[in-house]
């Protein structure tokens, strides 16, 4: 999978909250509503996509919108995923600022015969902020409409973080030893 040109967020959920109880559809419904409101902000006209897919399979998943993903039209631009426990839920998602499907299409699988071919179907299914709103949007003015978005949501209360000095040396320790690796890369 490929994260580039994106923002991406993630929401972390305890089995306490009430959220967690609605169960998977629901909650997926649920941080969807700030997400559009978000894309609203920004001049994109997106919606919950209804239920099913209209995809091909690929190792991509933006070239499947189905049931709990935000489209435009039938197009799909934010992305989620929603790992459950006993404990709680995280979800986290991707909103493409800009598509370049040829390098999308050059690093994950797909059943097309090459890149070009992939990119130029995916490209009916997949859509971005920046396509959608005819002009550059920043990482920056869309981080914002979300943190805007999801602060005037019902119960819900941002904390803002950054990484302490021991996790930023940890995580670059990561990188050197296998995510900046050709043969770790090349393998997935």
């Amino acid at each position: 999978m490929l994260h580039d040109m994106e923002v991406t967020y993630s929401v972390s959920i305890p089995q306490s909250d009430p959220l967690y109880a609605l169960g998977l559809e629901a909650s997926y419904e649920w941080i969807s509503g700030p997400i559009v409101a978000a894309l609203l902000a920004v001049g994109v006209s997106a919606a919950l996509a209804p239920h099913g897919s209209t995809g091909f399979v690929s190792a991509s998943c933006f070239t499947a919108p189905g049931t709990t993903d935000i489209v435009v039209g039938h197009r799909k631009i934010v992305g989620s995923a929603q790992l459950r426990t006993r404990d709680g839920f995280l979800q986290h998602g991707s909103v493409v600022l800009k598509n370049d499907l040829e390098k999308l299409f050059a690093v994950v699988r797909t059943s097309q015969s090459n890149a070009h071919d992939a990119a130029r179907r995916a490209d009916c299914l997949m859509t971005s902020v920046s396509d959608e709103t005819h002009r550059a949007v920043s990482f920056g003015e869309m981080a914002e409409a979300l943190v805007a978005a999801f602060s005037g949501a019902d119960g819900v209360r941002l904390l803002r973080d950054s990484p302490s000095a021991q996790e930023v040396l940890n995580a670059s320790a990561i990188v050197a030893r296998k995510y900046s690796r050709e043969d770790w890369n090349a393998f997935r």
